[in-house]
């Protein structure tokens, strides 16, 4: 196989961008139905709220159709708001540019030296300045529909509103930004706001806010920004390995990339820049040959730059000790294949007689008790959910994890894929 080196239209590292913070428009994949959606709601008459979980796309989806509308937007994010304390300053600094400043009826005394006066005496002169006396939200709503000019869409992006949600003077004030926007001193600038976290469900967003009918019904949510499917993976490592970086790949090595970076990566968007990005520099070292047996070189890198903690977290779980069955270790491998959100002991007892049909057979299994082992330990992988006798993980990283990490042998037992802690 040849050496493509000379022959590639990118470098891996502009390919796969799993930190970028522009929209990577080379290997972006396509959500027609919620970039139509987002657009409808963007160009109506409410707020726009998007939530999905971390690493989605949430932020690649709203800059690609604010870029498609044309549109003028700045984005302030909720956690700097945090560390100053208010909502409204970091909205005023994210539009007005550092270092501007109106000022009204302020005298600055200047002294300049001049040749043409009495010696050692002094030339005073006096500038007048403006003094912002709006209020900066008013002021930031100004200058951006300035930016924007008279036409165009405005939108105030407001980021990472997890990081405010259980903060009540911070909610407080957000909603008091969404009533304002219909007063006419500020809706006369037709300023959109679209509001972007992890969390679901509005009510949940402002359930300790006094006008809560009020602000809900200002604000559409729009569906949730989840993982890729299937064939938009597919679609993904084709674009990135294939077209872009211009690897010629076996059909058989390629369907078996195919199925197992799905696998491991959720088809959650930012990991899968992640593994593909570890895979391609360990197709580089091995002289652009693709092989299955790439992929567990790239599992161990993959785990080591991005799940260490979580690696960490599930080898703690493991059996201490190799016994003739762990157990417990057959309950994470087993974890690590189920395809549902929510799980009962049942359903992980009924996979793990199909898992394991030796160590099972004729057993008694006791799986809801090493499941609720492991949901009471503190930053487990696991919890009960609210209501019923289910469980889910805590966080989806975990489940990656145990994808990429534990594999079975053919006498049942189970080995980690290792590296130093």
């Amino acid at each position: 196989m040849r050496n493509l080196t000379a022959f590639k239209k990118f470098k891996i590292n502009e390919v796969f961008t799993p930190r970028r913070a522009d929209v990577n428009t080379s290997i972006y994949i396509a959500r027609p139905n919620l970039e139509k959606e987002l657009a409808r709601s963007i160009q109506g008459s409410l707020h726009t709220l998007i939530y999905g979980n971390s690493g989605t796309g949430k932020s690649w989806l709203y800059k690609k159709v604010l870029a498609d509308l044309n549109a003028t937007y700045i984005v302030a994010n909720c956690a700097n708001a945090t560390r100053m304390g208010t909502l409204t300053d970091e909205i005023y600094r994210s539009v007005v540019p550092c270092g501007t400043q109106n000022l009204e009826s302020m005298e600055e005394e200047i002294s300049a030296n001049a040749s043409m006066v009495v010696a050692n005496g002094g030339l005073k002169s006096k500038r007048k300045y403006n003094i912002t006396t709006e209020d900066p939200l008013l002021t930031a709503f100004q200058q951006l529909r300035k930016s924007g000019g008279a036409s165009a869409e405005c939108v105030l992006v407001l980021d990472n509103l997890e990081t405010i949600v259980n903060n009540d003077v911070l909610m407080d004030e957000l909603a008091n930004i969404v009533i304002l926007c219909d007063d006419s001193r500020y809706s006369k600038f037709r300023i959109n706001l679209l509001i972007v976290g992890v969390p679901s469900c509005i009510l949940d967003y402002f359930s300790k806010v006094k006008n809560l009918p009020t602000v809900a019904n200002r604000i559409q949510e729009i569906s949730e920004v989840s993982s890729f499917v299937g064939s938009q993976v597919n679609a993904f490592v084709e674009t990135g390995f294939i077209h872009l970086l211009g690897v010629s790949i076996p059909n058989t090595v390629l369907e078996v990339w195919k199925g197992h970076i799905y696998n491991v990566t959720l088809g959650i968007p930012q990991r899968l820049h992640e593994y593909c990005e570890c895979l391609a520099y360990k197709l580089e070292d091995n002289k652009w040959t693709p092989t299955v047996e790439a992929l567990k070189d790239a599992d161990l890198n993959w785990l080591s730059l991005g799940l260490r903690e979580a690696y960490s977290t599930v080898d703690g779980l493991m059996n201490e000790r190799e016994t003739e069955i762990g157990r417990r270790n057959q309950v994470l491998y087993t974890l690590g294949k189920i395809q549902v959100h929510y799980f009962t002991a049942r359903q992980i007892s009924d996979r793990m007689k199909k898992e394991f049909p030796i160590s099972t057979t004729g057993v008694k299994l006791g799986i809801n008790t090493i499941l609720s082992a492991l949901a009471s330990k503190p930053n487990s992988i696991i919890k009960r959910c609210s209501k019923g006798a289910s469980f889910e993980f805590t966080d989806p990283r975990y489940l990656m994890t145990l994808r990429a990490m534990l594999n079975k042998t053919k006498d049942e037992k189970i080995v980690k894929l290792g590296f130093r802690l």
